[in-house]
């Protein structure tokens, strides 16, 4: 009876395995699978942007979505750091679209970990973009929602988890359940959001500067670490940002011109 035993015990754990293969195959085939764009190239260009004006143009949604924007500004500033070994990161976001990103590490670093907080966005956008125009949207997204659960473990206050946590959670939705046109069309919204939230951010610190009211703004704190003039370092987040608008402008001229 023994071996009987042990074959009706396993049993049970072989036919979970395998529902578990199966249920984990279409997600790995929708993750490997190109999806390129199911419209025409102009047609889903617009759609894309009526995503982003959606949740850019009405100040009251503004005032919420415009948070997802500061978390990715802030996660600039910290996977910057720990890019150079910066250490005991946690962040912090306000209702105002204002964020905090601490850590521990040497002097040289934190240049670098203040000077990511600005271009950020517009990177992250930029790389949407690509992913969708080029019919990759599903890996990038599924990175992105990945990357923000892991920042879970740096947020610090009821906003910064929430807003993180949700935003994570919509993401990983769409990668799972939702149609391939539908998550294309998402990728390039949240892609175009990203971009504009940048700029959005940006102008609002170049008003600050010209105003005088440069406080503990990054190129202000920039300026006094490095005794370099905000001015320089306004620059030079300028120039990066307008290197990833330049770049995903290409890549949306190339798919234009290849669809003619």
């Amino acid at each position: 009876m023994a071996p009987l035993t042990l074959l009706s015990a396993l049993q049970p754990t072989t036919a979970s395995a395998a529902a578990a293969h199966v249920r984990a195959a279409p997600l790995v085939d929708r993750l490997t699978e190109q999806t390129p764009p199911a419209y025409g190239t102009v047609t889903f260009l617009l759609i894309g942007a009526a995503i982003a004006g959606v949740l850019i143009i009405p100040s009251a949604l503004w005032r919420v979505t415009g948070l997802i924007v500061t978390i990715v500004h802030e996660l600039g500033h910290g996977f910057a750091g720990l890019m150079l070994g910066r250490r005991a990161l946690a962040i912090r976001i306000a209702g105002d679209h204002s964020g905090l990103a601490l850590s521990y590490g040497t002097g040289a670093s934190a240049p670098w970990m203040t000077f990511w907080g600005y271009p950020a966005p517009a990177l992250v956008g930029s790389l949407l973009i690509f992913a969708a125009l080029y019919g990759y949207p599903l890996p990038a997204l599924a990175a992105a929602a990945v990357m923000l659960f892991v920042s879970l473990i740096f947020m610090r206050g009821f906003l910064a988890i929430t807003v993180t946590a949700l935003t994570a959670a919509s993401i990983a939705a769409l990668v799972n359940w939702a149609p391939a046109q539908v998550t294309s069309a998402a990728a390039l919204g949240a892609g175009l959001f990203l971009l504009i939230g940048a700029w959005k951010g940006f102008a609002n610190l170049l008003r600050a500067h010209a105003r005088g009211d440069r406080g503990q703004s990054d190129a202000a704190i920039l300026a006094r670490a490095t005794r370099i003039p905000a001015v320089i370092w306004l620059a030079l987040m300028f120039l990066v940002m307008a290197g990833c608008t330049a770049l995903s402008a290409w890549g949306v001229w190339l798919q234009i011109v290849g669809a003619a």
